[in-house]
């Protein structure tokens, strides 16, 4: 949290501002848009503070051992990489081919480093050892979706660092519920719940920095990471108890960030039947379409954290009491989500912008 006014300050000497836009932005005025820096410095500090932890247990024969450090730091590196780039976008603006290269990259640095899918479980057949040619094809995909559905959550001020905590709280504990996972994807999962956390009072409406594509590329590639060394690279069978284990492994991560993906999809879908290029912007996505429904900035993110604690809910719930309990929080979270979605919010205020792959980015024809 004490970094992000040194990166709101810094961003203004700099001039590294969010400019409004009719066409594409909902925010009204310049906001500093370099949060990215103090989200990075957040997870690194948690990461640095859980490892010393974690490097005592194992001098004393338990928890992590050597890989784990190869691992971390490989992670670290990526998102270092990820942070430069998205601070260049930030800045100056990059083609989206440019973003998606540097985050083909960033994942090319993850596999390197030993974060690749190797294994799966699957009912009936058990863990299935992926070759080593599919493992890279499948991390590097995953990386890219949710490093860019991440992105694209970032529409509305708190959405995505709100988004981002969520996600890494929920799959730090359906890994606790399951008994899957190692101790270091629960330690990146806290630290990106913990860095989110303490940029969002920060970002919440209204807004005083954004943390821009700098700051939800790393939070995407950390949570990508996480999700990999958590249900990838895990030899250990689920109980079998947990219904969330019945479907593919990489499924519960992705529900807990279900609704920035389904909207990165339909947004594809949506362009391409109009005949428009994919890098088209609009703002027909669903934090605009709460917004044109009368619904106050704030009370729109929050209806979309309500959708993504029912999502993650019935993932948890499954995972620890089977379907029936799923189910029933689908039921009655979803319920609830249905009156407060159709009310009215009085105005839509200010707010960010549609920012993902398929942007045009500032200054780019």
């Amino acid at each position: 949290m004490g970094t992000t006014p040194i990166a709101r300050r810094l961003s203004l000497r700099l001039g590294v501002l969010d400019l409004p836009d009719r066409e594409r932005k909902i925010h009204t005025e310049p906001v500093p848009t370099l949060g990215g820096l103090a989200i990075f410095l957040g997870v690194l500090v948690g990461v640095v503070v859980g490892a010393r932890g974690a490097e005592a247990r194992a001098a004393l024969g338990m928890g992590l051992r050597p890989p784990f450090l190869g691992e971390l730091s490989g992670t670290l590196l990526a998102a270092l990489f990820l942070l430069g780039a998205g601070v260049l976008d930030d800045a100056r603006g990059l083609r989206p081919g440019t973003k998606l290269l540097a985050q083909l990259l960033a994942a090319g640095v993850l596999v390197l480093s030993g974060v690749e899918m190797l294994y799966f479980w699957l009912p009936g057949l058990g863990v299935i050892s992926l070759s080593q040619d599919l493992g890279v094809i499948l991390t590097t995909l995953w990386v890219v979706v949710l490093v860019n559905a991440m992105n694209l959550s970032d529409g509305l001020d708190g959405l995505a660092a709100g988004l981002a905590a969520m996600a890494g709280l929920a799959f730090f504990a359906y890994q606790a519920l399951t008994g899957t996972g190692r101790e270091i994807s629960s330690l990146l999962s806290l630290a990106v719940a913990g860095a989110a956390l303490g940029f969002l009072p920060y970002n919440f409406h209204p807004a005083s920095i954004f943390m821009g594509d700098s700051g939800s590329m790393v939070l995407g590639l950390i949570l990508a990471a996480a999700s990999v060394l958590g249900v990838g690279r895990s030899t250990v069978l689920p109980r079998p108890t947990a219904f969330a284990t019945l479907l593919f492994p990489l499924v519960v991560p992705l529900a807990l960030l279900a609704i920035p993906v389904a909207d990165t999809f339909l947004a594809v879908v949506r362009r391409l039947a109009r005949g428009l290029p994919i890098a088209h912007a609009d703002k027909e996505h669903i934090h605009h379409r709460l917004l044109a429904l009368g619904h106050t900035q704030k009370r729109a993110v929050v209806l979309l954290y309500g959708a993504t604690a029912v999502v993650a809910g019935a993932a948890l719930a499954g995972s620890a009491a089977g379907l029936g309990a799923a189910v029933g929080v689908l039921v009655v979270g979803g319920g609830l989500l249905v009156v407060g979605w159709g009310g009215k919010g009085g105005g839509s205020g200010s707010g960010r912008e549609e920012e993902d792959l398929f942007d045009t980015p500032r200054g780019v024809g």
